[in-house]
């Protein structure tokens, strides 16, 4: 899909779904737009440290090459534990420094 929006509308930012190849989206996007990297956060709300520390770092991994990229989550259930929230954060400001 991200081929046929880019070639027919102005988006300059795409908001990927989490099981969509980040490298695969960043490749088709190039230097047309902003790429996202997003975390599947309804997991979050089971998911311990170690866990979402592995994930953040898989996806920042994915979108540092080229730049123009960006992270985000969906949509936050309310159950994910405040502690998890925090990991998220303190992991992409870890993982999303690009020298």
């Amino acid at each position: 899909m991200l081929e046929l929006i880019k070639e027919n509308t102005g988006i300059m930012a795409y908001y990927t779904h989490p099981m969509d190849d980040i490298t695969e989206s960043k490749n088709i996007i190039g230097d047309q737009g902003i790429s996202s990297g997003v975390i599947n956060d309804i997991l979050l709300v089971d998911w311990g440290k170690d866990e979402i520390y592995a994930e953040v770092k898989k996806i920042m991994a994915a979108g540092k090459d080229g730049g123009r990229f960006i992270f985000g989550t969906l949509v936050m259930p309310y159950l994910i534990p405040e502690e998890n929230i925090q990991h998220l954060f303190n992991a992409a400001r870890e993982f999303g420094k690009y020298s």
